[in-house]
């Protein structure tokens, strides 16, 4: 056998039987080589491959477990806003560290000090659901199955990625709403529009919340805000508020503008009380913030079930991660609501 036979066999073999670490390169061949995400994206689904790979391999369809693989992808990409506000670390086994960055008090004197901590994955179910009938059907069709696929994952990604985030935001929500203190304007309190219907006056409101932020964590004032779609149309003409260019896709949180050249302003499309979440993400990366999430498997399957009222072959999901928080965590997250009551 020639120098280049060799190689061609070598090739037909890889193709083959392609490594976890190739499967991976494949499925996340959109993110750059210089994008910052890219070890987050490597790590979880290095998992999520395996995970996929080792049901197939006691029987579980292939095609199902490759949309599988798809739509975990998919609800990565709907991870982007978490990015910006709190402290994702991968976990490479059911069983892990996380590393945080804290403040401690050593004889008087305070220190930044790396603290790593023992967390384990636990399993959730997930509320999404796909039709499983659709995709047995397009395996016969290649055509199909190219523009099905594509649907599937995107719009179950997604959802997947929505019910992450509306967790997550509410776990911020409860620890700035836990701020309860004397004098009233330094914790989380209610405050009528009229007062801060200026540019000047909403602007300082929020450093109000932000500064005490930096206060309680002796890191950084708050540089994020999470506001509803009514506070929104309220300050798009608010000089201090830079829209996008463009407007950016997103699912439940979306990035939409900057405030004062300092706060990443973030909408939540389903929050109906009015509030204003202050939180605070520092540059030190993902050691440097207030809560943590460890994903592990992103999305698994729980099999096939029977819809009883239909008859259709359902596949349902459950994911396995973990979320820390510590005794400081709230301290990381303030802020207030806005009443538009006369």
């Amino acid at each position: 056998m020639n120098k280049n036979n060799y190689k061609d066999t070598l090739q037909q073999i890889q193709n083959r039987f392609p490594t976890t670490e190739r499967k991976v390169s494949e499925l996340i061949s959109h993110i750059e080589s210089d994008d910052p995400r890219l070890g987050f994206y490597e790590a979880v689904m290095k998992n999520q491959v395996d995970y996929c790979d080792k049901c197939i391999e006691v029987g579980e369809e292939t095609p199902v477990q490759n949309i599988i693989k798809q739509i975990a992808v998919e609800t990565l990409n709907g991870f982007q806003p978490l990015h910006e506000m709190i402290g994702i670390q991968p976990m490479s086994g059911p069983v892990g560290l996380i590393y945080k960055l804290r403040t401690v008090k050593h004889g008087g004197k305070m220190a930044l000090e790396v603290i790593s901590q023992t967390i384990e994955a636990s399993s959730r179910k997930l509320s999404a659901r796909v039709n499983i009938e659709p995709i047995q059907d397009s395996v016969v069709d290649g055509v199909v199955v190219d523009i099905f696929d594509k649907d599937i994952q995107r719009a179950v990604g997604q959802e997947i990625a929505d019910e992450y985030s509306a967790e997550i935001v509410g776990i911020l929500t409860q620890y700035a709403k836990s701020h309860i203190v004397q004098p009233e304007e330094y914790g989380w309190r209610t405050v009528k529009y009229s007062s801060i219907s200026t540019p000047e006056n909403f602007l300082c409101t929020i450093n109000v919340a932000a500064n005490r932020i930096a206060d309680r964590t002796r890191r950084g004032s708050g540089n994020f805000i999470i506001i509803n779609q009514k506070i929104l149309d309220v300050i798009k003409d608010n000089r201090f508020y830079v829209p996008f260019s463009e407007e950016v896709s997103g699912g439940y949180l979306k990035q939409v503008g900057w405030l004062n050249d300092h706060y990443k302003v973030f909408l939540d499309k389903y929050d109906t009380e009015n509030n204003v979440i202050v939180g605070y993400k520092g540059p030190a990366g993902e050691t440097d913030a207030g809560l943590f999430f460890a994903p592990y498997v992103p999305v698994m399957s729980t099999g096939i079930v029977i819809n009883p009222v239909t008859f259709e072959p359902v596949l349902s999901f459950m994911t396995r991660y973990r979320l820390f928080e510590d005794e400081m965590s709230k301290d990381y997250y303030s802020g207030f609501n806005i009443s538009f009551d006369k």
